[in-house]
């Protein structure tokens, strides 16, 4: 995640913010989008499990909960995104992007996981809903605030993500 994170930081240094957008916009159709076929076939609770286990490979304290119409996996800790901040290594937005879960001071890195979600839904998989939660502050303090992922029980229709 370290050399993801320098690339990141690098391409706003040099080129902008907005690039950082771009860039993970553009991994998301290049490396997740083949795969949206395979997640269309997936049961929400299958996919739930591989979001899990994903973020047990990223060292992240994570767990589900269930209720009836949806999966909500909780990542208090996560290894990768949330690492990189308390460790003081990221560069976070200056702006709140509609691409940075409308907040400043998101860390690029943290980024690909509300554009990825969004990328999804323009691809007609309109099951996921992100909430980004900053786990560290400025100084590196734990702040008590998880990300989640929601996945939803069938197509969410009507329903605002």
């Amino acid at each position: 995640m370290d050399w993801i994170e320098f690339l990141l930081d690098l391409i706003a240094e040099k080129i902008g913010e907005e690039a950082v957008q771009e860039a993970l916009r553009g991994i998301g159709i290049e490396v997740y989008g083949p795969w949206l076929s395979v997640f269309k076939s997936m049961s929400s609770e299958e996919i739930a499990r591989m979001y899990c286990q994903a973020q047990r490979v990223h060292n992240s304290d994570v767990y589900a909960e269930e209720d009836d119409e949806k999966y909500v996996i909780v990542i208090p800790y996560c290894g990768s995104g949330g690492r990189i901040p308390k460790e003081g290594k990221a560069r976070t937005t200056t702006k709140p992007y509609t691409w940075a879960c409308n907040q400043e001071g998101v860390n690029y890195y943290c980024c690909h996981c509300p554009i990825h979600t969004n990328l999804f839904k323009e691809y007609g998989f309109n099951r996921f809903k992100f909430g980004y939660g900053r786990q560290f502050d400025e100084e590196g303090k734990p702040t008590g605030n998880a990300c989640k992922y929601i996945v939803y029980k069938g197509e969410p229709e009507g329903r605002e993500l």
